[in-house]
Formats: structure tokens, C-alpha cells, sequence
């Protein structure tokens, strides 16, 4: 059993957490639980020394990360060679305009973003001249919550149940009603990266 505290005015209680674990068998309390949500999390077994469970990461000094992002953000959009060849046409992380902001190439970004913001209003021209009243999601489909009653999103599933973006991932088949959404990724933008350590 765990309590977020509430926020006081002044801000005093300000992420702290408090709890609990009960033996189920016995309802006695086994380990008393506390801490911040922004900073660490302890353990007591009784009258035995604090146990850390959690503790956040360091941050990085101000001005040394780009956006003040941590660590663990600055990794999501790392694209190592070896996860390249295993990503569909579409991966946001293929974004040329994308990954030229990241490595601080701020015209070509604006001027990459242009140029798919274009393509994109090229397709849907494409598409309504040729009938197609909307575009469907490659990997998902719209469902309702059996339980809720509200419209959810589904992936897509083949043969035995299988999500279907897996079992082409596994296969590495991405041609196959996958279009190509992005240009290719411009010289400059591939060298930088190169030179951050990315190995595009």
C-alpha cells in the first residue's frame, strides 16, 4: 500500500511517498516504505537497517544536455546500425528533419520538416483523387473495450494471434504496404550524427 502525498502550498510535502507491505497471510505489516517519486525510494524490515529500492538517476549538469533532457530520453531516439536494419520505412526515428534538430542543425531541420510536411499533403491529394476517403493505419485498427465501452486502438494481428508488426520485424518484410513517408536522410545530417557517436 503506497500514499502520494498531497502537495502542500508551500510545497513542503512536495513528492513524497509512504507505505507499506502486509503479509497476506497474517495482516502484519513486513516493511514500512519511504521516500520521493523524484529521488529515492527505502524499505524497513522491522527494526533492520533501510533497504534503497529505487534511486533516479543522475542528472546532467546544466547547459551539457541538449533540451535538459536525462539520459534515459537522450537513448530513445538513439539509432545504432544494428537496430536500423530492423526498423520499417516509417519509424519516427528515421525523421531526417528529426534527427537534424538533435544534433543541432536547426535550418536543415526546417527546411527537411518543409519538405515532408509537402509530401505528406502530396499523398492525401493522391489518395482523394483516388477515391480513398481516409488513411488507414498499417499497424493498428480501431476497436471498442470490451469493459469501458470507449474506442481503443489494436495492433493488428496475424495467423495464430501474433502482433503482425512483430512477425514482419522478425522477417524483416517491410515492403509490403509500407510506404515510404520520409526523404532520405541528407549527407550532413548522416556525418553529424556519425560524429555524436550514432553510427548511422
Amino acid at each position: 500500500m503506497l500514499t502520494f502525498k498531497p502537495r502542500g502550498w508551500r510545497g513542503k510535502d512536495a513528492y513524497e511517498i509512504s507505505g507499506h507491505v502486509v503479509d497476506g497471510s497474517n495482516g502484519q505489516v513486513v516493511y514500512e516504505i519511504a521516500g520521493r517519486w523524484d529521488d529515492r525510494l527505502v524499505a524497513r524490515h522491522e527494526k533492520e537497517e533501510y533497504v534503497l529500492l529505487w534511486q533516479n538517476s543522475p542528472k546532467p549538469s546544466p547547459g551539457t544536455s541538449p533540451f535538459n533532457l536525462t539520459p534515459f530520453a537522450i537513448t530513445l531516439n538513439a539509432l545504432p546500425e544494428s537496430l536500423l536494419s530492423l526498423l520499417p520505412k516509417t519509424d519516427s526515428r528515421r525523421r531526417p528533419d528529426q534527427r537534424a534538430f538533435e544534433v543541432g542543425l536547426w535550418e536543415k531541420a526546417n527546411e527537411l520538416k518543409g519538405v515532408l510536411e509537402e509530401r505528406q499533403r502530396g499523398r492525401r491529394r493522391e489518395k482523394e483523387a483516388n477515391g480513398e476517403e481516409h488513411h488507414e493505419p498499417r499497424w493498428f485498427r480501431k476497436s471498442v473495450d470490451g469493459d469501458s465501452g470507449e474506442r481503443v486502438w489494436e495492433p493488428k494481428r496475424v495467423g495464430g494471434g501474433e502482433v503482425e508488426y512483430w512477425v514482419r520485424r522478425e522477417k524483416g518484410e517491410w515492403d509490403d504496404g509500407v510506404d515510404d513517408i520520409f526523404v532520405e536522410m541528407p549527407g550532413e545530417v548522416e556525418g553529424r550524427l556519425r560524429s555524436v557517436g550514432e553510427g548511422m
